[in-house]
């Protein structure tokens, strides 16, 4: 007897169709699924670098968009509380700043003196400010090959007679001020100048009207503030996407400052109180003698809430 040995086991059949007798032309039209994960990966791959660098563009805004708004947050602070900031350009006349008196002072304590090579002004101090921070960072320039790049505004130059613009990398605008960026103006958010034209072109600014002759600046500043703007242009690395525009600013207003000291509230009157004596019988021996407490009296100098110092009422912060 003879025994045949077994065929060998196949895990898979061939489709009829895929087999190597088929004449060429036939298994031409046969599906093949060679090169199909080669395809997937670049498909993938393109989608995976579009998400890194949309997350580096907008990592690039996001970090300009803090250093634009703390730098003007820095130059507001100036602002609020420095000297010349707060000075009345509407009064000056070319002979009152180029003489000695009031005006020349403001003049050249707001703008510094044109006689002095570097001397800076409280406006130029503002700018200043503001802008060293976003300057002092690695990817914000002024310069056209920035990856991000600070756009420059036009304000009008406050001396008398003078036609000429301030270009400037930050604008500060004061009540019934404006600057222009691209061609556009931008007013003062509450109070515009005597010459502007109420309307549309305002862009929702100049909500309480203009500002008059008549006003007293300083009483402006009381209900309006100052505003400090900054923009930026963050040029993107991503295909498709069109650069970004960076926006910031910081509005506040000017802070009351007293010359030596706060003053005593008008509805203060000097206070005096005297405790009373009380006096208490006990049992004590006959040669001494019980004494009574002496009677304290306490003059207070400033009201609630302040304290005497040096000749005057200061407020206590920590009461």
């Amino acid at each position: 007897m003879t025994l045949q040995k077994a065929p060998p086991h196949q895990d898979t059949v061939k489709h009829p169709l895929q087999s190597e007798s088929l004449p060429g032309k036939l298994r031409d039209f046969m599906p093949n699924d060679n090169g199909a994960a080669m395809l997937e990966f670049a498909l993938l791959f393109f989608v995976f670098i579009l998400l890194i660098l949309g997350l580096i563009d907008f990592s690039r805004y996001y970090a300009a968009k803090a250093l634009l708004t703390k730098g003007t947050q820095e130059g507001l602070y100036y602002a609020s509380r420095g000297p010349f900031s707060n000075v009345d350009t509407r009064q000056w006349t070319i002979s009152s700043v180029s003489s000695t008196g009031k005006h020349r002072a403001e003049y050249v304590g707001y703008l510094g003196d044109p006689a002095i090579s570097g001397d800076k002004g409280a406006l130029q101090e503002v700018i200043a400010r503001a802008e060293a921070l976003p300057l002092d960072s690695a990817f914000i320039s002024t310069e056209e090959w920035a990856g991000i790049e600070l756009e420059q505004y036009e304000m009008k130059d406050p001396t008398p007679g003078s036609t000429a613009t301030i270009k400037t990398n930050v604008a500060f605008i004061r009540p019934g001020e404006s600057v222009t960026l691209n061609g556009n103006t931008i007013y003062h958010r509450t109070l515009c100048a005597s010459s502007v034209t109420l309307s549309a072109a305002t862009n929702g600014s100049c909500k309480a009207g203009k500002i008059s002759v008549a006003d007293n600046y300083q009483d402006v500043l009381k209900l309006h503030p100052f505003m400090l703007l900054m923009q930026a242009r963050v040029k993107t690395v991503t295909p498709f996407l069109p650069d970004l525009t960076v926006r910031a600013q910081a509005i506040g207003y000017r802070e009351l400052v007293a010359v030596g000291g706060f003053p005593i509230p008008p509805n203060f009157m000097l206070v005096t109180s005297t405790t009373t004596t009380t006096t208490t019988t006990t049992t004590i021996p006959s040669n001494q003698t019980l004494q009574p407490p002496p009677t304290v009296t306490t003059t207070t100098l400033c009201p609630s809430r302040y304290i005497w110092l040096e000749g005057r009422c200061y407020p206590n912060f920590y009461s």
